[in-house]
């Protein structure tokens, strides 16, 4: 039997996509940090009163970039977000369709 050595391998410039990571972060886990943050100043905050407010929040910023067609959405601390409708091809024999395009760009950290 003969034995097979791979070539050594060399060094190439490959340009692959760093991995990354993903992180959820649900609102009943950023009530908690609020609450514990606030505890120390506030007694008396529950964990489940302040999620259904950040779930309201998270609400209302959805329904603010859903109603705007095209343009740019500011809250200080948080980010903007750049709306715009854009034209996207469709597959072989089908029309184009207009589709909201968002980008948002996180603000930066107070300093």
């Amino acid at each position: 039997m003969t034995s097979y050595n791979a070539p050594e391998a060399t060094a190439t410039a490959t340009t692959e996509a760093p991995e990354r990571s993903r992180t959820t972060v649900r609102p009943v886990d950023l009530a908690a940090g609020i609450t514990k943050g606030l505890n120390e100043q506030h007694e008396n905050l529950q964990t489940k009163a302040n999620a259904i407010v950040i779930k309201e929040v998270f609400e209302q910023i959805r329904a603010q970039v859903e109603s705007t067609e095209d343009g740019v959405i500011s809250i200080p601390g948080l980010g903007t977000f750049n709306c715009r409708t854009v034209t996207r091809e469709g597959e072989e024999g089908a029309e184009p369709v207009q589709v909201k395009r968002v980008n948002f760009r996180v603000a930066k950290a107070p300093q």
